[in-house]
């Protein structure tokens, strides 16, 4: 195959020209390794060093901020060199896309989501990525300073991932669009015309994460295998407060307090601090609190002849478990039906077939961690395999995911 142009050419000839190529596809199965792909294509020149677009496919954002100093972050802000292996070793599958923002390749983002997901309201954010010079963190903001949009409110601002926009270094300002598919699996022409505004005439990035198809939350399944749902619920509605109560909470469950008489327990700094930040969010923080200590009470409580058993069911549980359990218990759950998932497929590939083609595209298949249910693996991805080459007609697969949890069947030499 032809190598590809340099980007020396200007942006509507170097188009015309990529028509003749292979769409490389990459498939990968952390979502973060398609943070890579994208590198690669800046440093190969494929994708200029600015302004570049991603439509971004998911049932998670995604956009959440690297939580340590980093000098890979600080030289890619400030220089827009960006250390591959580095920040890549920094990244999670929560936090690969502001890098990008923050070295000034991606200054728009359009995460498509489910009906389902609730992280961030529907519409457009103007917002700024830097450095906060009081810990040298990777922060966001609101672009105006003010971070009292839903997205700073609701999704930086709980992890703590906000920052003061007269405290950032090296900032770079960038939009992000929320776009949700309707319970019938459809966009509305006005959502079609904001993504075809966005992406063509312009170089862009398609990357989808296979479980904005069809979501499952592995800490739900897990913990609710061995505690039940009701506990589950229980945990998710505690834990809807936030940092910093969440701290008090892991802390409870560090010292094990619940083990204690009930008295005793309600009387504790620590749950009495829960208590009052719950009846601050309008929940009866007493109430759920006396609930968290008489689920867990009868789970760890010794038997009442005083005889320890060979196992225990403190001997099961990482407590440490248990805390990120309840932090990641609001992540969207939802197992979508054979027929919502071919309508979703539908509008997915009439949208596609409506813009131009994209540099490039990365398919995540979020099996790994169990974000995309196993059951429903095989034909979502191969509805995807399908889509890329019905709509691109020319592609290039390349594999980066690993056999053991792959969709496809390698060939002997590659397992």
């Amino acid at each position: 195959m032809p190598k590809r142009k340099s980007n020396s050419y200007p942006a509507n000839k170097r188009r015309k020209i990529k028509q003749q190529f292979e769409v490389p596809v990459y498939v990968v199965d952390l979502h973060d390794g398609a943070m890579l792909p994208f590198i690669d294509a800046i440093k190969s020149r494929d994708l200029p060093k600015h302004n570049v677009k991603m439509l971004h496919y998911d049932s998670h954002p995604d956009l959440g901020n690297i939580d340590q100093k980093s000098v890979h972050l600080i030289e890619a802000a400030k220089t827009g060199k960006f250390n591959k292996k580095g920040i890549d070793a920094l990244t999670d599958i929560a936090t690969w896309i502001t890098p990008l923002v923050v070295a000034g390749y991606l200054d728009e983002v359009i995460w498509v989501c489910g009906h389902w997901c609730t992280q961030i309201k529907e519409g457009s954010y103007e917002l700024i990525c830097g450095i906060d010079k009081k810990d040298g963190k990777l922060k966001t903001c609101d672009a105006d300073g003010t971070n009292t949009s839903h997205a700073m409110e609701n999704y930086w601002e709980g992890d703590e991932a906000d920052g003061e926009l007269e405290n950032l270094l090296y900032t770079k300002k960038w939009t992000l669009h929320v776009v949700k598919y309707s319970k019938q699996g459809t966009l509305s022409e006005e959502q079609t015309a904001l993504i075809r505004d966005v992406c063509n005439d312009e170089e862009w990035v398609l990357d989808i994460d296979e479980d904005f198809f069809s979501c499952n939350n592995p800490y739900k399944d897990s913990f609710a295998a061995c505690f039940g749902l009701r506990t589950f619920n229980l945990m998710k509605k505690i834990y809807e407060i936030g940092s910093p109560g969440d701290i008090a909470l892991k802390r409870i469950l560090k010292k094990k307090l619940f083990m204690k008489q009930k008295s005793e327990f309600m009387g504790h700094a620590l749950v009495k601090s829960v208590v009052d930040v719950l009846n601050e969010e309008g929940f009866p923080g007493k109430k759920l609190m006396a609930d968290f200590w008489t689920v867990f009470h009868q789970y760890f409580t010794l038997p009442a002849d005083g005889k320890k058993p060979k196992i225990t069911v403190k001997d099961l549980v990482d407590f440490d478990d248990m805390h990120e359990t309840g932090q990641l218990s609001t992540l969207p759950h939802h197992i979508s039906g054979i027929d919502e998932i071919a309508a979703m497929g539908n509008t997915t590939y009439q949208l596609l077939k409506s813009l131009d083609r994209p540099v490039h595209v990365t398919l995540a298949t979020s099996r790994t961690d169990r974000y995309l249910p196993d059951s429903q693996a095989k034909l979502i991805h191969g509805m995807l395999d399908d889509m890329m080459e019905d709509v691109y007609e020319d592609i290039e697969m390349i594999r980066r995911d690993k056999p053991k949890y792959s969709v496809c069947v390698y060939d002997s030499d590659e397992n």
